[in-house]
């Protein structure tokens, strides 16, 4: 339970095993009808909140459905803790030597396997190619003229993929989210925005996303020009709402629900409002404006590139530095995940490898997470 961003949890009932009676042996369930909330405050800040159940209000909920009328009672004291101060209990609990431990195994854990993961990757890629290359110059005639694996579709692999402009607003989005998370890790090392603290940090989401949108558009527009020079409106356009589009469904079923139920959680009409207008005067600008520099940068690239033909395009958690190390240490295997299943693909003649290829990061990514 949460009260001004800060966690508490207590007791609902107790039970009562009567194990050593002979009458009933089967324990008996008691739930408790009374919290009192003890609230501690400094000038108009609350500081600590505790909530403990009532021992002598309890009522029998063994074996019948009954009606329960719950009532509380709250307690004012005042401590002369800062405000600042209010989450530090929070981050003990978290920095406890058996925490570290278990960060720090968790992390050295991922660690070794990624080298050895890397290590594996590395001797199979050169064994194989160095076959190759023995091959090439051994000068076999027969050999190279019968040609198989990668080499035998090296004139298909960089064929159009189908429905390019949905796959360019795949990597769009993709990356935007990437960016989004990196800058809001960054956020958190650096004190500036505290995990806890919900209200700020879905308000920094929201406005992460409304700057990162710049991204998205740029990468859109840039990925698709390298297969064609126009059409690019489209990709942008599926870019920015490819991913606000479910999420904002999704978010207004689940606030009517809320509000339908008179959950406190539930997001006012203002606030929605405000939602709507960021994403429609910053968002969209942002998202148009990437868009325009990254068709103007390919195109530029597309001139040269008979010139350059030769050059490639290519529950509380207080500890967020160990989190950015596993996220970059996912970011690794995923590249590692990438490159390696690319290979395969290219080994069993599959020239049509874009879509299979996104579709197996997409869903390794997310077994990993």
């Amino acid at each position: 339970m949460y009260y001004d961003d800060l966690l508490f949890w207590g007791f609902v009932g107790k039970i009562e095993d009567n194990s050593w009676t002979l009458e009933d042996k089967s324990p008996k369930y008691f739930l408790f009808k009374h919290v009192q909330f003890d609230m501690l405050y400094n000038g108009n800040h609350v500081i600590e909140v505790h909530a403990i159940g009532d021992p002598n209000w309890v009522v029998d909920i063994t074996k019948d459905v009954i009606d329960v009328e719950f009532t509380y009672s709250v307690t004012w004291n005042t401590t002369s803790a800062a405000f600042d101060t209010r989450m530090d209990r929070y981050s003990k609990a978290s920095s406890l030597p058996i925490h570290q431990k278990i960060h720090w195994f968790s992390f050295i854990n991922s660690f070794v396997t990624i080298m050895l993961l890397i290590g594996l990757l590395n001797l199979l890629f050169m064994r194989r190619l160095k076959n190759d290359l023995r091959t090439f110059s051994t000068g076999d005639d027969g050999e190279e003229d019968r040609e198989v694996g990668w080499k035998y579709i090296h004139g298909d692999v960089f064929r159009y993929p189908q429905h390019k402009s949905l796959f360019c607003a795949v990597m769009g989005m993709g990356t935007q989210l990437l960016t989004l998370v990196f800058c809001l890790f960054v956020l958190v090392c650096l004190g500036i925005l505290y995990p806890y603290n919900r209200g700020t940090l879905c308000t920094a989401l929201v406005i992460l996303y409304s700057l990162t949108s710049v991204v998205a558009g740029y990468t859109t527009a840039s990925f698709h020009c390298q297969f064609a020079e126009t059409g690019w409106e489209r990709s942008v356009l599926l870019a920015g709402i490819m991913y606000a589009g479910p999420l904002f469904v999704i978010g207004s079923i689940l606030n009517v629900v809320s509000v339908s139920y008179g959950v406190t959680a539930a997001l006012p009409f203002s606030t929605i409002m405000v939602i709507i207008l960021i994403y429609t005067f910053l968002t969209i600008p942002l998202l148009v404006l990437g868009g325009v520099i990254g068709y103007h940068f390919s195109a530029i690239v597309f001139e040269l590139q008979h010139l350059y033909a030769s050059l490639w395009g290519y529950r509380i958690f207080t500890l967020p530095s160990i989190l950015f190390i596993m996220f970059i240490i996912l970011i690794l295997l995923t590249a590692i995940l990438s490159v390696g299943l690319r290979y395969i693909q290219l080994s069993v003649e599959d020239h049509q490898w874009w879509w299979r290829l996104l579709y197996f990061i997409y869903v390794g990514t997310f077994l990993v997470i």
